[in-house]
This record gives structure tokens, sequence and C-alpha cells, in this order.
């Protein structure tokens, strides 16, 4: 493992200047508009959060930078997109730990081969996963315990809801079942907006989402959040029980977004767009924007950034082996 780690950590920091990229042509870095690949459906939290941050990016580079929606495949079709892309600069990725560390545990591939073809460049934010039923007909399902415990008496297994295979959401639902002994079927979507509207209308039992969707719902009185993912409890969500109080095997301090560029982009190029993150994030637009939609800042350097990949990446391979899920 330690030897995967050191590979990994030579792809992803990329210490030359990419192919047929000059050095005075990166130190002119940008003369022309960006694309901002997101893996999410337009409207979503992380899709408001990162056109919030492009706006700032765009002040901040003077040129556009253009966000483009890419969502499916627990965000692989936006990361082969980019990774397909010229080293230069001018593609980015919103950087998910399905696509660094899930779906390529799930496939059996090194964690090396997993990051090959694209390289970080800096956190942005993170957020723990929520566990939330209807109110409709549930009045009696008031915490996590109670949930378990209907779903131990049901004769037909519970559905549950996430924003597709092999997303953090899936894992976490399926280590769930596998610490509580239940069983249940999963029932994933593109987005968490349909999933949403199929469990306040009662085509799903459970639904496993992000605090931007599902806050207002329960505030609303559509659904009751029953528990946090993460092992402590969520600043933004006062409260609000975690999962690991009742199954301490269960949780992840959160899920991450952060951005990744082409393998072969250049050192600068890398370093200027860590930087301008670093300043999108005090900005307090996208501060107050990243906050109301359910998620905390999380600003660092890009070794740092690299680490919680690393960190990632093991964990969720332990938990797929616990839980015992598999890809298909």
């Amino acid at each position: 493992m330690k030897h995967r780690f050191k590979v990994l950590l030579a792809l992803c920091l990329p210490l030359a200047l990419a192919p047929g990229l000059s050095a005075a042509q990166s130190s002119t870095y940008p003369t022309r508009p960006i694309q901002f690949v997101v893996p999410y459906s337009a409207g979503g939290g992380a899709d408001v959060i990162a056109r919030a941050v492009a706006k700032s990016l765009s002040d901040s580079l003077k040129q556009p930078v253009v966000v483009d929606n890419k969502p499916g495949g627990a965000g692989q079709i936006a990361a082969a997109y980019v990774a397909k892309a010229a080293p230069d600069g001018y593609t980015l990725l919103l950087n998910l730990d399905s696509i660094y560390s899930i779906n390529p545990a799930l496939k059996g591939k090194p964690a090396e081969e997993a990051l090959a073809h694209l390289s970080p460049v800096a956190n942005i934010v993170g957020a723990p996963v929520v566990i939330a039923i209807g109110t409709q007909g549930n009045d009696s399902i008031r915490t996590l315990p109670d949930l378990i415990a209907m779903a131990r008496q049901k004769k037909a297994p519970l559905s549950y809801a996430s924003p597709g295979m092999g997303t953090p959401h899936q894992l976490i639902a399926e280590s769930l079942a596998k610490a509580a002994g239940i069983q249940w079927t999963h029932v994933p979507y593109k987005g968490t907006a349909n999933a949403m509207t199929d469990l306040i209308g009662g085509q799903v039992d459970v639904l496993f989402g992000m605090p931007s969707t599902v806050t207002p719902m329960a505030q609303a009185g559509k659904v009751r959040i029953l528990a946090v993912t993460s092992f402590e409890p969520f600043p933004l969500m006062p409260g609000t029980p975690t999962a690991a109080q009742t199954y301490a095997k269960v949780g992840m301090t959160t899920v991450d977004m952060g951005m990744a560029v082409p393998a072969g982009t250049a050192s600068d190029i890398i370093r200027r767009l860590h930087l301008e993150v670093q300043k999108s994030l005090k900005d307090p637009m996208v501060a107050k924007i990243i906050e109301q939609n359910g998620m905390v800042a999380l600003p660092g350097t890009t070794e740092s950034y690299l680490q919680r990949m690393r960190v990632a990446r093991a964990e969720r391979e332990q938990m797929i082996r616990d839980a015992g899920v598999t890809g298909e």
C-alpha cells in the first residue's frame, strides 16, 4: 500500500510543463475562456457552489469560467471527458470522491491507475451524507434506530434512494445495512431532485442525500432527518445525531468536492489555479453560498488535498470490503 501511495504521489503532482506548452504560454495563462466540468445536473447544491466558485474565478482571472454539466456514472463521465482534454489549464473538473476512490476500488483498479489521468489542484467543500425519510405515514420513525427496527420487522426489504451507483451515498447505505444486520434495496438516481420527489411521495422509503437537498424539505415538514454520517456532529446541523453514535463503524468525515485538471498540466498553472481557488473560498459571496447549501469550505494546499484523497481511498476500500459491496 505504501508503494501505491508513492506512485500515486508521483502521478498526481506533475513537475514539468505539459508537452507543447511553453513557459511563455504558461506565464500568460489564461488568455481565453475556461471550462469547468461539473459531474452533477444543473440546479443542485454542488452545481450552485461550482457556479459561485466559477464566477469568483472569472472575476479574478479576468476570463470567463464556464460551467459545463456532465452528470452520470458517479462522476466518471465528467472525469473521462476532462482526462482526455488538453493539459493546458482550460478544462477543469469538479472532482468527487467517487471518481478517485469508490468506483476505482469497486472495479479493482490500483490507486495509482485511478488517478493516472488527473492531477489535483485544491479541495473546495465537504459535507456529510444525510439519512432522511418522508414524513407521510412515518410518525413513529423519529430516530435511526427506529428506522432499523422497522426494517427488521418488514417482510419485504425497505428501499433507499441515492444519487447513483458507486457514490459515497450508496457505500454508506450498504455499510449501515451491514452494521445493523438488515437488507434493503438500492434505487439509484442520476441526481437527488427526482429522488426527493419519490421520497416525499412514498415511492422510496429512505434517502441518502446531501444537506443542501434535504434540509429545505425538512424545514418544510415534508421529510425527517434521522442522522448525518460524519463521525463528529456537523456544525451546520446542530443537534442532528450521527450514524456513528449508533453504529460506530458507519461514517465518513465528509464527502469532498475539489478541483482537478488533466495530468500533465504545467505545475505553475496548477499553482495559479490553487491560489485562485483559495481566494475564492474567502470571497464573501462564495462563502455565503457554501453555507446556504449545507457545506463547509475546505481550504488547504494541493498536497493536503492529495493526502485527503489518499486517506479517502483507503477508507472507502475498507468500507467496501467490510460491507461486501460489489460494482454490479
